[in-house]
C-alpha cells in the first residue's frame, strides 16, 4: 500500500489574449500588417468584423501568444470616413462611397411577402438577358421611347385606344386569316406607284356619288 499520495497534475492555463490598438500598414490576401507598441504584427480579420480594414485605420487587435491567432476585432478610427467595404461571410460585398451603395455578389435575390416598392428619381437596368413574369401588369407613362432591333409579340387579343396614331415603315406586310374590318369617318389612300386589289368577289356600295377618274379605264 503506497505511503504517499500522488498530487494530480494541473494543466497549465493559456495566457489570455491582450487587447491593443494598432494601425494597419499593409494587406495581403487574408493577412493584415499592423503597427503596435510591441512592434509590427500580422493578424486576420475576425468573422464579427464585417468592415474590411484599410491602410491607415486604427483597429482593436486581439494579440495572442500564437502568431497565427491574432485577430482584428473592430475598426476604431478611419482617417477618411467617406467610404467603407462590408464583407459578409459567403462572398457578398457591400461598398459605400459618398452616399452610394454597391452590392457585389454572384446572385442577389429580393423577396417581399407583401410588396416591393422602388421610389427614385432615375432608374437604370443593364443586363445581357432579362426575363419578366407578371400575372397582372398596370403601367403609366407620360413619355415612352423604345429602340428594338427585332420585336416579336404573341397575344390572344390586343386592344389599343389612342387619340392619334402615326405609322411609318419601309415595308409592311399583314396576314389576316378571317375578317379584317375598318371603321372610319373618312379614308384616304395616297399611293405614288401602282395600286392593285385582287379578290374572288368584290363589292363596292355607296349611298352617294361614285366617281372614277383616269386617263384610261379598262373594265372587263
Amino acid at each position: 500500500m503506497p505511503t504517499s499520495l500522488e498530487r494530480p497534475s494541473v494543466p497549465q492555463s493559456t495566457p489570455s489574449p491582450a487587447m491593443v490598438h494598432a494601425i494597419v500598414s499593409g494587406h495581403t490576401e487574408q493577412w493584415f500588417f499592423l503597427q503596435t507598441a510591441r512592434g509590427e504584427l500580422r493578424a486576420r480579420c475576425a468573422v464579427s468584423c464585417l468592415i474590411v480594414p484599410e491602410i491607415g485605420d486604427t483597429v482593436l487587435l486581439s494579440v495572442s501568444e500564437e502568431p497565427m491567432s491574432s485577430y482584428i476585432l473592430s475598426i476604431l478610427l478611419r482617417p477618411h470616413g467617406d467610404h467603407s467595404t462590408l464583407s459578409i461571410p459567403g462572398g457578398a460585398i457591400l461598398k459605400t462611397t459618398q452616399g452610394q451603395l454597391v452590392i457585389q455578389s454572384e446572385a442577389v435575390s429580393i423577396h417581399g411577402k407583401q410588396a416591393l416598392n422602388f421610389d427614385t428619381t432615375a432608374l437604370a437596368v443593364r443586363a445581357l438577358e432579362a426575363e419578366v413574369r407578371i400575372t397582372r401588369l398596370q403601367s403609366w407613362f407620360e413619355h415612352a421611347q423604345t429602340f428594338v432591333s427585332a420585336l416579336k409579340l404573341v397575344a390572344k387579343s390586343t386592344t389599343t385606344s389612342v387619340e392619334r396614331r402615326i405609322l411609318k415603315a419601309r415595308e409592311s406586310f399583314k396576314w389576316v386569316e378571317q375578317v379584317d374590318e375598318t371603321r372610319a369617318g373618312r379614308v384616304r389612300l395616297d399611293i405614288e406607284g401602282r395600286c392593285q386589289m385582287q379578290s374572288r368577289h368584290t363589292s363596292i356600295k355607296s349611298e352617294g356619288l361614285v366617281a372614277i377618274d383616269g386617263k384610261k379605264i379598262n373594265l372587263g
